[in-house]
């Protein structure tokens, strides 16, 4: 379940966020929005890496220029959201819902990167 403090923190700013998450990382806390309903929610640039975002809503959001490294999207939902610009370097996609999510080329370019990967 996601913790509360933690999206309280990510809905105020993306820089009070990027700048609570560079603090608190180092320590070993793990970042833990999951099943979050951050559905409409726009958010550019925020750095959600090693984040667990299993079964969140991003629905018809924005999260232009995010970093998503390492972070585990199984079953996250991001129909309609604009993914422009991000970073999924080694995320966990198991289950993600994508329907009419934007630019379709950032997604070809991640189905790309994972074919390699696996090969």
């Amino acid at each position: 379940m996601a913790d509360e403090n933690q999206l309280e923190i990510l809905k105020q700013s993306v820089a009070t966020w990027n700048d609570w998450r560079s603090k608190l990382v180092p320590l070993g806390i793990r970042l833990n929005p999951s099943r979050a309903n951050l559905g409409g929610v726009h958010l550019s640039g925020p750095d959600l890496s090693h984040a667990n975002l299993g079964q969140a809503d991003l629905t018809a959001g924005k999260l232009s220029g995010a970093r998503l490294v390492e972070a585990d999207l199984s079953g996250a939902n991001f129909r309609q959201t604009n993914l422009s610009g991000v970073a999924f370097d080694r995320a966990f996609f198991f289950g993600v819902l994508l329907r009419r999510s934007a630019p379709r080329r950032a997604w070809a370019t991640v189905i790309r990167r994972l074919q390699q990967a696996n090969q």
